[in-house]
């Protein structure tokens, strides 16, 4: 049945099959690059010509037209969400150094997951470009690329800078993970530090989750029209927690979202905050914290209360079980016999 199969592509597989512009996710890949090329450090500042910059015959402006920058960190720049800021390092890097370490992230390239109809989205073929296009790439537009290669390449900024083949398969032995270093530990440790700041101080304030270190990156990207130009945003938001034993990434993103605006801190943050928090709280990680603030009992008491105290436990009934941890279940099934 062709309308099945319309609807499976559009609901279950557009992160691997629909490429859509990153915008501005896309530019700690910029500033990974020029990390890895000794061109900066996170305290390298730039001039961000208070909004607004000519390149060619055109002016480059930050995504809020309140935000009138002076000199900014490269740790602000991505802090902030400057476009004038990732330009001007995209300018000291060059569009042939910047497409090699885009390569290295497999942008414009399938990553093999085993998922039918993967697109390998859009990448600038040219050995050079001109400014403009360069600045629009170094920010996450006129490039295109889709979910799960996002996915994959912040993966290597939370793993210390190795890129994994993403799998749909369960692997049981760990040991035979293929992953190849694209980027040094350095690079990603000091790439993690500044996406930390992000949420902490910068655009990404609504990922915060209480007692997890969490770093993350905010977008607000246009979204191409299929009749040509643009029309609507899809907001994105991509992060790990930093504080345990094991980082997973969670990309979140709305395609043309019609409520609670169209920026990703509020449409795209609070998504991922609540699925972040449900694989941590599931799977106890709170145990893992090295130092756990006295008011953390509350928190734990809420979260049991939210999975546990509502649910209707009578004798001679089954009980809902769905989302508890194995513990709570088997103390629940205990107590009715």
């Amino acid at each position: 049945d062709p309308n099945i199969s319309k609807n499976r592509r559009n609901t279950k597989l557009s992160f691997v099959t629909d490429p859509f512009e990153p915008g501005s996710v896309f530019k700690t890949l910029t500033v990974a690059s020029a990390l890895e090329n000794n061109l900066i450090t996170a305290d390298t500042n730039y001039y961000c010509e208070k909004g607004k910059y000519r390149v060619g015959n055109h002016y480059i402006k930050e995504s809020d037209s309140k935000h009138a920058y002076e000199w900014l960190s490269v740790a602000e720049i991505l802090k902030y969400s400057s476009n004038i800021g990732t330009t001007k390092i995209a300018f000291d890097l060059t569009y042939p150094v910047l497409k090699e370490t885009l390569k290295k992230f497999r942008i414009g390239v399938k990553t093999a997951i085993e998922i039918p109809g993967e697109s390998r989205g859009i990448l600038e073929k040219k050995e050079n470009i001109k400014p403009l296009r360069l600045s629009n790439i170094s920010f996450g537009q006129g490039v295109a690329t889709t979910g799960i290669q996002m996915l994959s390449a912040y993966a290597a900024f939370a793993n210390g800078g190795y890129y994994v083949k993403p799998t749909i398969l369960k692997v049981k032995d760990p040991s035979k993970i293929k992953k190849e270093r694209i980027i040094s530990e350095k690079t990603a440790k000091s790439i993690t530090e500044m996406l930390v700041q992000v949420v902490e101080d910068g655009t990404g304030g609504k990922a915060k989750i209480n007692h997890f270190t969490i770093a993350g990156k905010t977008s607000t990207a246009q979204r191409v029209d299929p009749k040509g130009g643009y029309k609507g945003y899809v907001p994105g938001f991509v992060g790990y927690p930093v504080n345990i034993d094991k980082r997973f990434i969670v990309f979140a993103y709305v395609d043309n979202p019609t409520k609670n605006g169209y920026y990703g801190n509020l449409v795209a943050a609070p998504i991922f905050q609540n699925i972040t928090k449900n694989i941590l709280y599931k799977n106890r990680k709170f145990n893992q914290l090295s130092h756990i603030k006295e008011d953390n009992h509350k928190t734990l008491d809420n979260i049991h209360i939210k999975y546990a105290a509502k649910r209707k436990i009578v004798k001679g009934i089954a009980p809902n079980l769905i989302g508890l941890d194995k513990g709570s279940a088997f103390k629940i099934l205990d107590s009715i016999g």
